[in-house]
């Protein structure tokens, strides 16, 4: 189990260091190995790693692409992710880890949104392009990883808990019309939560 955490400001206001910490350092529990957090002006994206398969620090992250373009924060296990190993060397990709996390990173960034239908596993990921300033959120089918976010008036922000926006200092109130459902049902479905403002992704989310 691991943790991601990240927000990306309205009007380009440049991004906190400290208030992406204290989002991350909200999940420590999830991630007791490692934790680490990045900045690209108005996007921070943070990390809190459980190390599982690779346990090498280079497998830390968020993880970045050779080239510097592309960005990752990844929760989750890639069951099938040796399977693309001759593929993608093939296309002169060049692993320096053994973590399914690398392999995610270059199957986004040679074929996007169509990986996901190749994946088996459980994952919750924020992928950035800086080149096309896109940042993709995605989770998988069945919300075995869940991913939350958070819309304000100053930016939208998402993270593995929703404890981590209220450590940002992110309002704190109850969505009424949605407690009925939850003393019902012990949940909310879709994407309803029971906090005003803070909904769960359910598939894929694109920011540009």
């Amino acid at each position: 189990m691991c943790g991601i955490v990240g927000f990306w400001n309205y009007d380009n206001q440049p991004a906190s260091s400290d208030l992406i910490y204290k989002m991350r350092e909200s999940l420590h529990h999830r991630g007791p190995d490692a934790g680490a957090h990045w900045i690209e002006g108005a996007l921070a994206l943070g990390h809190r790693r459980l190390s599982i398969i690779d346990l090498s620090e280079s497998a830390n992250q968020p993880f970045h692409s050779p080239c510097g373009n592309y960005t990752l924060v990844f929760n989750g296990e890639i069951f099938n992710y040796q399977t693309f190993y001759p593929e993608l060397k093939h296309k002169g990709h060049v692993f320096k880890t053994s973590s399914d996390t690398e392999v995610l990173l270059f199957l986004l960034m040679e074929y996007g949104l169509e990986a996901l239908n190749r994946l088996n596993g459980f994952f919750a990921f924020a992928f950035f392009n800086r080149q096309s300033q896109e940042l993709i959120l995605a989770r998988d089918r069945f919300g075995v990883k869940p991913l939350f976010y958070y819309t304000s008036d100053h930016g939208l922000y998402f993270a593995s808990e929703s404890k981590a926006f209220f450590a940002a200092g992110l309002t704190k109130e109850i969505e009424e019309e949605n407690l009925d459902e939850l003393f019902l049902y012990r949940f909310n479905a879709g994407k309803n939560s029971v906090f005003k403002n803070l909904k769960v992704l359910l598939r894929v989310l694109w920011l540009c």
